[in-house]
């Protein structure tokens, strides 16, 4: 429908189109093998506690984790200017531990050189479902945003993986 809406006329909004046209091989890679970026995230994470919620009228988990700066900035040399920073990650797991959703929450700030300051925050969450026997992703959104020497700015990007 999007593709031929996109003929009829170039400016329509055709949002399946441009999440497609963004997603790589590599994307969907992670979103089918959602397992395996888990559990990588989770090594690098501290644990801190687990609390029992009620989440879509269900009796599940939260288990609560602290991440460092390096899970969230890859860049080596960015990190060298970050002066404060906190990583928050939740796993939400039923009663078979089976994951059911991670929210990550980061905010930090720094300064480049004397006169650059910038302060960074992001939050996501990743919602999964069990196809298979495989742990698949089957949504993400994730907001980002900063306030800088130069301005400020937030975008939010959603994927949805329908089964």
């Amino acid at each position: 429908e999007e593709s031929n809406l996109r003929v009829k006329d170039e400016n329509a909004d055709t949002p399946t189109l441009n999440a497609v046209d963004r997603l790589e091989a590599t994307e969907l890679r992670a979103l089918l093998s959602s397992a395996s970026s888990l559990l990588r995230r989770l090594e690098q994470a501290a644990f801190i506690d687990e609390q029992d919620v009620v989440y879509y009228g269900k009796a599940v988990r939260v288990l609560n984790f602290e991440l460092p700066m390096k899970t969230i900035v890859s860049n080596k040399k960015t990190r060298e200017y970050v002066d404060k920073f906190e990583g928050k990650f939740q796993v939400i797991i039923d009663e078979d531990g089976t994951p059911l959703e991670t929210q990550l929450n980061f905010k930090g700030n720094g300064r480049a050189y004397i006169v650059l300051s910038l302060k960074a925050y992001g939050t996501g969450t990743t919602k999964f479902k069990v196809v298979n026997e495989r742990l698949v992703t089957v949504h993400q959104e994730f907001t980002n945003g900063y306030e800088s020497t130069f301005g400020e700015r937030e975008t939010t990007e959603t994927i949805q993986l329908f089964l």
